[in-house]
């Protein structure tokens, strides 16, 4: 796929007369126009063609937090992020009981599976519950505990923190 013209954000700088060639989903090339090929999108000189962010660590955003375990929260949350240039992004728990974590999963696992637009929700970033009591920041102490298996094995999470001070976790082995 070719897509070309407009203004390309690319090398620190807005390129014109450009074009980006595209193979398998990646860019491989950002080049000067090649007219011996046929291009498949063509961008109007007024039109801006920029990369966006993925963000590996949001708890929430305008009142919404993915602790709230509603699709809704999820929706709003990939809504405002999409507005803020970021095209995907890690739903971040907090630590909490581990029945509300599971809902929280489950949700997310749900929305991702279904989701229509906004950025798009690429998994879960798992931070806490497996979490050292002398490093826990923010996190509430009354929850902290040692990695468990059966939690991980739940849903689809990219992304997980864990206390490397925790004597369990020498012999921990993920799934």
């Amino acid at each position: 796929m070719i897509i070309r013209g407009g203004k390309i954000y690319a090398q620190e700088k807005f390129l014109s007369q450009h074009e980006i060639c595209i193979h398998e989903d990646t860019i491989k090339q950002v080049q000067p126009i090649d007219a011996s090929k046929k291009a498949d999108v063509f961008l109007k000189d007024d039109e801006f063609l920029i990369p966006t962010f993925t963000d590996l660590h949001i708890h929430g955003t305008h009142g919404q937090d993915v602790m709230d375990a509603q699709q809704e929260s999820l929706q709003l949350i990939a809504n405002n992020l999409l507005t803020e240039g970021v095209s995907g992004f890690l739903a971040t728990t907090m630590t909490a009981a581990i029945e509300h974590i599971e809902a929280v999963l489950q949700i997310c696992f749900e929305f991702k599976n279904t989701q229509q637009q906004g950025a798009q929700l690429l998994g879960v970033h798992l931070e806490g519950p497996f979490l050292s009591p002398e490093f826990a920041g923010a996190q509430a102490d009354d929850y902290l505990s040692l990695p468990n298996i059966e939690l991980l094995k739940n849903g689809s999470k990219n992304f997980l923190t864990l206390s490397s001070s925790s004597p369990l976790l020498l012999s921990f082995q993920a799934p």
